[in-house]
C-alpha cells in the first residue's frame, strides 16, 4: 500500500457492513504504513449524482483514492 503514496483519500458505503469494514480495515492499514487520510466519507450506494463527492476527493489532493461498497443492483 505503499508505492510512494503519502496521502490517500476514501469513499465508502456507510449503510453496509462491506463498506464500513473497508474503511475501518483500510484507516488501519494506512496508519500502519504511515499514510496520511485526507478525506474519509460515507456515500450513499443508491446516489445517482456523485459530483460532490468526486468533488471533495479532488480537492483533497490525494496521492492515493479507493472506495469500498457494494452494488444492491441484481
Amino acid at each position: 500500500m505503499d508505492a510512494g503514496v503519502k496521502t490517500l483519500a476514501m469513499t465508502y458505503s456507510g449503510g453496509d457492513l462491506f463498506g464500513q469494514l473497508g474503511q475501518e480495515a483500510t484507516t488501519a492499514l494506512a496508519q500502519k504504513a504511515g499514510i496520511d487520510i485526507v478525506l474519509s466519507e460515507a456515500h450513499d450506494p443508491a446516489a445517482t449524482d456523485f459530483t460532490p463527492l468526486v468533488t471533495k476527493v479532488t480537492d483533497a489532493k490525494p496521492d492515493a483514492f479507493v472506495t469500498w461498497g457494494a452494488s444492491s443492483s441484481s
